[in-house]
This record gives C-alpha cells, structure tokens and sequence, in this order.
C-alpha cells in the first residue's frame, strides 16, 4: 500500500493505493466533513479494500465549487462517478449525514441497474428521521456550539471569522439540504445493511439504528461500539476489522 492523491472525478478522492483486486468501498463524510476527515481511516481500510472518499462541494480542494443544493444532489453525482463497468463488489460507508446520502445513492444505482453490495450506515438515525434531528440545531442558526457539535468541532473552533466562514458555511448548507430531506414511503434497498454506533452518542440512541431494517431486503447487521457520536476516532482499528468481518461474505 502506498499514499498519494487521486481525483478520479470531481467528487470522489483515493488517498491510498490498496490492492489492485481488492473490493471497493466509498466513504461519505458527516455534516461538514470533507474528505480529508477521513484519511487515517481510509489508510486503514487500504490494507484491504480499494477505498475512495466522497469530498463534497464548497470545501477544501472544492471551494469554488456551489454548495450542495440537496441531498440528492450530492448521491447523483457519486453515482455518477462510481465506475460501474468494474466487476469489483463496492459497498458504501456514510457516518452521520454521510449515511443517509449513502443511502440515496444507494438507491438511485439501483434503480439504475447498479449493484451495491452493503450500506453502512454509521451514527445516524433513519433518513425518515435524520433531518428532523438536525432541523432542532437550525431553528437557532446562531447556536454556534450545537454546529460545532455536529461537526465534531471543538468548543470556539467557530469563534475566528475566517474559520467560521471556512467551516460554517459548509456545515449549515449541509444541515439544511438534510433537514430538507424526506424519502418516499416504502422506499427500500436490495443492499444489506450494516449498523454501527456509539453507546454514549447523546443525539441517537442506539434503539434508533433498528429504524433503518425497515429499509432494506437483504440482510441487517448491528454493532455497537464505546464512545459518543463520533466514537469511530477512538474504535477505529476495530470499526476496520469489524467491516472485514461483516463485508466479506457479501462480496465474496
């Protein structure tokens, strides 16, 4: 495995060079994530699996780019960058909002003939309910603190006009096409899916993971790791051997 930089589109990024017959997965970054969030765990996964990672627009290598103007706006334009012609499995992690835009994307290749063969779906209640968790952040926009929670931000990291311009502007936009967001009723998936979460996460209990079994037609793992929200930083090596474990009969 080697580290470089590679934009294979406008929206998908491989930080790490994993093994050439390795299956695929795509990471989708939380609210007001980038790609670059998730490099040591891209790292990690590369011993494995081909890895690629969302960067969405309005950010880093990005910023020129337009905000993103809904949830299905930004699962289309994955969609369009998956090379599907690659016999390879891929399966889709999404933390957070990362998993309910998995999810639509999800969806939208499947509906276009396109095979994903898992859903993680990390941190994050069902996209029936997903936004109306965020839409309790918006109704104060200038509750500082309940975005940087959001975005796993340290306490001020929002307080320097400059950084607040960098990383607001991003975060809010992607708060608002979430809280925006509302699947069909009986919309469901052919992927199976797996569940992770943390067992202190004060904004999900872990009884609201079952919420997304309703949404597929293969098979439904759970895992609940410690730790809070974003309790992957601290279980990464075990969220990465987990998802060897769960991953692998599904694309053998």
């Amino acid at each position: 495995m080697t580290d470089h930089f590679e934009p294979a589109s406008s929206c998908l990024r491989r930080f790490h060079e994993g093994p050439r017959d390795g299956n695929r997965i795509v990471l989708f970054p939380f609210a007001g994530g980038n790609a670059s969030s998730f490099f040591r765990f891209s790292e990690l996964l590369a011993e494995e699996y081909d890895v690629w990672v969302v960067q969405y627009p309005g950010r880093l290598d990005r910023w020129d780019d337009t905000l993103p103007e809904s949830v299905a706006a930004l699962a289309r334009e994955v969609v369009d960058a998956v090379d599907w012609s690659d016999s390879r499995p891929v399966s889709f992690f999404g933390h957070s909002m990362g998993a309910v835009v998995a999810f639509e994307a999800t969806r939208m290749a499947e509906l276009r003939g396109f095979g994903v063969a898992s859903l993680v779906a990390s941190a994050s209640a069902p996209p029936q309910m997903a936004g109306e968790r965020v839409a309790r952040h918006l109704d104060d926009l200038a509750s500082v603190r309940a975005l940087e929670q959001l975005a796993d931000l340290p306490s001020g990291a929002l307080e320097g006009d400059a950084t607040r311009d960098f990383l607001l502007k991003p975060l809010r936009a992607d708060c608002r096409i979430l809280s925006d967001y509302r699947p069909d009723d009986g919309v469901s998936v052919s992927a199976n899916l797996l569940l992770a979460g943390g067992s202190a996460d004060e904004d999900l209990e872990v009884s609201s993971l079952m919420g997304w079994s309703r949404l597929t037609r293969g098979t439904v793992t759970v895992k609940v790791f410690e730790g809070d929200h974003f309790y992957l930083w601290k279980n990464l090596a075990s969220l990465v051997s987990w998802l060897g474990r769960e991953l692998a009969p599904s694309q053998s």
